[in-house]
C-alpha cells in the first residue's frame, strides 16, 4: 500500500495562551485511512526551576468542519478511517478536502513550544479481500458477542465482516473497534415470507420490525432505499425460510446463493440465479455463513468466503463492489480459489462483443477430484476433472454470443464427508438427511457479460 506523507512545524507562543489554533491541511483523493502523530517538549529544560510545563490538546476537523475527535496531551497520536479510528475519534472516511488540526493551549512556557503534526495517508489500492456478509451475535439469535465474533474473524484471517442481526441494527460506532477487521454495519430483515440483508451506515428504517404482507415489506423498503441501504436477498430457496416476496417493483442489489453450509436448497438458489442471468438480467452474487454458532465443533464462521475486489478495506467499498459482482465465493479462505477474465475486464464487466472474444479462467490450487465448469447462458460450455492437485490451472475458453459467462468448481463429498454431511443435515434440514448426496458448488465466479 502505498504510503503518503505530510510534516507541518507549528510555532505555538506565549500570546496564544488559552486560546485554540486552527492548523489546515490537505487530504489528497484516494486515501484509505490517515495517521496523524502529534510531538511536542511538554516539560521544562533540563536545569530549569520551574513547576510549569507546556499541555496541549489536539482535535480534528473533517473537510466539513465537523469534529471527528480530540486526543489528550498524553495520547499524541491517532488513525482516522472510515472502518477504525482510533480512541474517541470518529469513524468517518478520510475524504479528499481541507481538514483542520486544532491546537488547544491550556499550559504553557514563556519561551513557547514547537508542535510537529506528522500526517501519513494509506492510500486505497485495489485488491482481494475476504470476509463473510452474513453474521449474527447476541444481539439477536446469534451465540456470540460483537467481541467474540471480532476475535473469531481474526484468526481465521478475514478482511471485513458484516453483522447482520435480526430485527437489530447496530450503528457503526457501537461496533468494536478492530484495526484488522473492517466491520460493516447491517440488520437482517426477517419476516415469514423471507429475509432481506440490509447493508447502510444509518439506521435503515424506522418502522416496527415486523410486516402484515408485501405492503408492509414495500413501505419499509421503499425507507431503507431513501437511507442508503444495499438489499441483499438471503437463502432464496432455503426450506425454511425462503424468499416469497418476489423479486419486482422494488429495488435489490445482491442474491445470496450460498448460505452455510453447502447443501441441496444451496443448488436450488444457483439455478435460480442462472435463470435470471438467462433471462437478461444482471445479478450479482455472494455466499454469507449465516453464522450463529459452531456446530459438532465446527467453527462455521467462514464457510463460505466471500472474497471482494475492492478499492479499500472500508464498509462503503466493499458493499459498493459487492453490488457491481466483483466477487468470487469459495469454500474457505485459502481454499480453491477461480478467478475469470477477458482481456482487462473481470467478473461483474460488461464486455462489448465485436467479432469475438476469449475469456481466461483460472484456478488457484485445483484439488484432484474437483470439477472446473465454464457456464454460458446456463449451459457448461467447458468441463475439466483434474486427476491430481494442482496449484495454478488456467485454460482459455473462446465466446462469440451475448449473455454471460461465469465459472464453478464442483466435487463429491468423500465418504466420511457423506457422513459428517448427514449427521449436520439431520440438525439442519432434516428432509435432506434421507435424499442422495449431490455433486455440490466448491467455488464460484460472478460472471462477465456479453453484449
Amino acid at each position: 500500500m502505498e504510503i503518503q506523507e505530510q510534516n507541518l512545524k507549528v510555532k505555538i507562543t506565549y500570546d496564544m495562551l488559552n486560546t485554540y489554533q486552527e492548523i489546515p491541511f490537505e487530504v489528497p483523493a484516494g486515501v484509505e485511512g490517515m495517521e496523524i502523530s502529534f510531538t511536542y517538549e511538554m516539560k521544562p529544560k533540563e536545569g530549569e526551576r520551574t513547576f510549569e510545563k507546556n499541555k496541549l490538546d489536539f482535535g480534528v476537523l473533517d473537510q466539513n468542519g465537523r469534529q471527528v475527535g480530540v486526543s489528550p496531551e498524553k495520547r499524541i497520536s491517532t488513525y482516522i478511517s472510515e472502518s477504525y479510528s482510533d480512541w474517541a475519534f470518529r469513524k468517518v472516511a478520510a475524504a479528499e478536502g481541507t481538514w483542520t488540526v486544532v491546537i488547544g493551549v491550556f499550559f504553557l512556557l514563556k519561551q513557547g513550544v514547537e508542535v510537529n503534526i506528522g500526517i501519513k495517508f494509506y492510500m486505497k489500492e485495489t485488491r482481494w479481500l475476504k470476509g463473510n456478509p452474513h453474521t449474527h451475535s447476541l444481539h439477536s439469535d446469534g451465540h456470540r458477542t460483537l467481541e467474540e465474533l471480532v476475535r473469531m474473524a481474526e484468526k481465521r484471517g478475514l478482511d471485513f465482516m458484516a453483522i447482520t442481526d435480526h430485527y437489530t441494527y447496530t450503528y457503526p460506532d457501537a461496533l468494536p473497534s478492530t484495526k484488522k477487521v473492517c466491520l460493516i454495519a447491517g440488520n437482517e430483515f426477517t419476516t415469514n415470507r423471507g429475509h432481506m440483508n440490509f447493508y447502510c451506515p444509518t439506521l435503515p428504517y424506522t418502522a416496527n420490525y415486523y410486516v402484515q404482507g408485501r405492503e408492509g415489506f414495500q413501505k419499509i423498503s421503499e425507507e431503507a432505499d431513501k437511507n442508503g441501504a444495499i438489499k441483499s436477498i438471503c437463502h432464496p430457496s432455503c426450506h425454511f425460510f425462503p424468499w416469497e416476496l418476489g423479486f419486482e417493483d422494488f429495488e435489490w442489489h445482491l442474491l445470496e446463493i450460498w448460505n452455510s453450509p453447502m447443501r441441496a436448497d444451496n443448488l436450488e438458489s444457483f439455478a435460480l440465479w442462472d435463470r435470471m442471468l438467462t433471462a437478461g438480467r444482471k445479478v450479482s452474487a455472494i455466499g454469507g455463513s449465516d453464522y450463529h454458532q459452531n456446530y459438532a465443533g465446527v467453527n462455521l464462521i467462514t464457510l463460505p468466503t466471500t472474497h471482494v475486489y475492492s478499492p479499500s478495506n472500508t464498509p462503503s467499498d466493499i458493499v459498493d463492489a459487492m453490488v457491481k459482482g466483483k466477487v468470487v465465493v469459495t469454500a474457505q479462505p485459502d481454499s480453491s480459489f477461480p478467478t475469470i477474465t477477458c482481456g482487462g475486464f473481470m467478473c461483474g464487466d460488461t464486455v462489448r462483443l465485436d467479432g469475438g472474444k476469449t475469456v481466461k479462467v483460472n484456478v488457484d490450487k485445483l484439488k484432484k477430484g474437483h470439477t472446473l465448469q465454464v457456464i454460458q447462458n446456463s449451459e457448461v460450455i467447458f468441463s475439466y476433472k483434474a486427476d491430481k492437485n494442482i496449484a495454478d490451472y488456467s485454460v482459455d475458453i473462446p465466446v462469440d454470443k451475448t449473455g454471460y459467462v461465469r465459472a464453478q468448481i464442483k466435487h463429491m463429498y468423500s465418504p466420511l464427508m457423506k457422513v459428517f454431511h448427514k449427521i449436520a443435515m439431520r440438525f439442519l434440514v432434516p428432509k435432506e438427511a434421507k435424499d442422495p448426496i449431490p455433486e455440490f458448488i466448491y467455488a464460484f465466479t460472478n460472471p462477465i457479460y456479453f453484449e
